[in-house]
């Protein structure tokens, strides 16, 4: 059999076909592809850090389709879009604000509420939102570094917190930001 050219020859086709479509499919696709609620959140904590992003990138990242039931990744985005590209918010901005009432058994989404209330000179309830945030959830990191923010006498205390809660990404070199400008140890 092996002695057969036709075989040799079949065989070495279709070898250099594998081949190829190897290297074709090595090369049309992405090295990785990335999730779209992980860059949401980078340029959330980008934009919290005072960094600017192009109009484009805005637009696109508000305009990310997320359900209601993934919780989290639901109240990142309404926290996005009401803070950050208020102009994609269809309807009243405090249809979104109940709906995240509804989600308050999420540390997460209670800690971006807490965010939105302090956007609106909501300091009170604010700090409110955030100590529930972390008696649901110690390791909720933005409610760490959403107190840095609100409370400047003890900023550095809450900036450590954080450093051994779970922080988004891009919340970590934001959290490096805030300990400079704190000038925390």
């Amino acid at each position: 059999m092996w002695r057969n050219p036709k075989w040799l020859l079949w065989l070495g086709s279709a070898l250099l076909v594998l081949v190829g479509l190897w290297g074709l499919r090595r090369t049309t696709l992405p090295q990785r592809l990335t999730d779209p609620i992980a860059e949401l959140s980078e340029a959330f904590w980008r934009l919290e850090a005072g960094q600017d992003l192009p109009a484009s990138e805005k637009a696109r990242l508000a305009a990310l389709p997320v359900s209601d039931t993934a919780q989290r990744a639901y109240a990142l985005v309404v926290m996005y879009r009401l803070l950050y590209a208020p102009e994609t918010v269809e309807g009243p901005p405090m249809l979104y604000i109940q709906r995240l009432q509804q989600l308050r058994e999420d540390a997460w989404a209670v800690a971006y509420l807490a965010r939105l209330a302090a956007h609106t000179g909501q300091t009170e309830k604010a700090l409110l939102y955030l100590h529930q945030a972390l008696e649901k959830d110690s390791t909720c990191g933005p409610a760490y570094l959403f107190l840095a923010q609100l409370q400047a006498d003890s900023a550095c205390y809450w900036i450590e917190r954080a450093a051994t809660a779970t922080l988004p990404p891009g919340a970590a070199t934001y959290r490096e930001k805030l300990k400079a400008q704190h000038r925390c140890s």
